[in-house]
């Protein structure tokens, strides 16, 4: 699904990713370890990002992303959660919902309204759905991040330290939520408590200094 190859980041002058090769296969959760400021995050960041170094090549389903067309074409399957939901705060959860669904309305295949209903209960929401995000506990946002992710049936999906401030019934939700996102769709994972996923991950790399150190 996606392959980078030799792939690198700088900021600044420093080079934090250092030439990975990298395949994340199709129905895959791919689970990204590491010490604090090994890489992890920048990584997730390059995937997301337009901006390449030289000789750094990204592929999605067989085709280089190159051109500024080819790359927002991309990232209408590709979503991304991280320390923040990702959600107008000042808005309820059904008008961010409403507001996600009408920017992705261009994609031949979104989720229906009988599909959000269904993940709005799934996800123990369907009751706060008129209630501002600003007053949601962390973990409700974090749920609520997750059903922004997925409006758009995204190919890949991208979480950097999902667990952040989650209850226990929120931690067994992702996990439930990944098993289920896995028959359509891709994952890669970056955390610090590999435990807590090492029954639905699929592979692990262990990435320090910005290289691949070891896969498992």
């Amino acid at each position: 699904m996606l392959r980078l190859q030799n792939f690198s980041r700088y900021y600044g002058h420093k080079k934090i990713i250092k030439n990975i090769n990298l395949e994340v296969k199709e129905n895959e959760i791919l689970c990204i370890l590491g010490p604090n400021g090994a890489g992890k995050t920048t990584l997730l960041e390059g995937i997301l990002s337009h901006y390449r170094q030289e000789n750094s090549k990204l592929f999605f389903y067989g085709k280089e992303i190159q051109t500024l067309q080819e790359h927002y074409l991309y990232l209408q399957e590709v979503s991304y959660l991280g320390h923040e939901p990702g959600l107008f705060l000042d808005l309820t959860l059904e008008e961010n919902i409403n507001f996600f669904i009408d920017l992705y309305k261009f994609k031949k295949e979104v989720l229906s309204f009988f599909e959000i209903e269904e993940l709005l209960h799934k996800t123990q929401l369907y009751h706060r759905k008129k209630d501002l995000i600003k007053n949601f506990s962390r973990g409700m946002k974090q749920r609520a991040g997750l059903i922004r992710c997925i409006l758009s049936k995204p190919k890949l999906l991208l979480l950097d330290e999902p667990l952040t401030g989650l209850d226990e019934d929120s931690k067994h939700f992702l996990l439930d939520f990944l098993v289920e996102f896995k028959k359509t769709g891709s994952c890669m994972l970056v955390t610090h408590d590999f435990s807590f996923f090492k029954n639905i991950v699929d592979r692990t790399i262990y990435l320090n200094f910005g290289k691949i150190e070891k896969i498992f």
